[in-house]
């Protein structure tokens, strides 16, 4: 069993999210982190490449706050990964449930 554990650093590119090994990085403070070794580290959103010693900022999951949809929708809205509830039609909604 791999045991390998990550760190989620933010592509300096196009802000996708990087998974680096811990022990190939080194932590500068403030959000900040070193590669080191010799490996090079691909983007695989972009392709952007991170060579040893290159500098990258840890990434941040963004939040998106409240959305309002209004009107009619007649085809599947997803979002994504939900935490919270959905306000539909003035009722509450579980993410996790999808009504007919």
């Amino acid at each position: 069993m791999d045991n390998q554990q990550f760190i989620a650093l933010r592509c300096q590119a196009c802000g996708g999210r990087l998974n680096i090994p811990k022990q190939n990085i080194v932590d500068q403070g403030e959000g900040s982190f070193t590669i080191t070794g010799n490996d090079t580290f691909i983007c695989k959103h972009c392709d952007t490449s991170y060579l040893p010693k290159q500098s990258l900022e840890r990434f941040a999951p963004s939040s998106i706050g409240g959305v309002t949809i209004s009107g009619n929708v007649g085809s599947t809205i997803s979002l994504g990964s939900i935490n919270t509830s959905i306000t539909v039609g003035g009722r509450i909604v579980d993410s996790d449930v999808v009504e007919e």
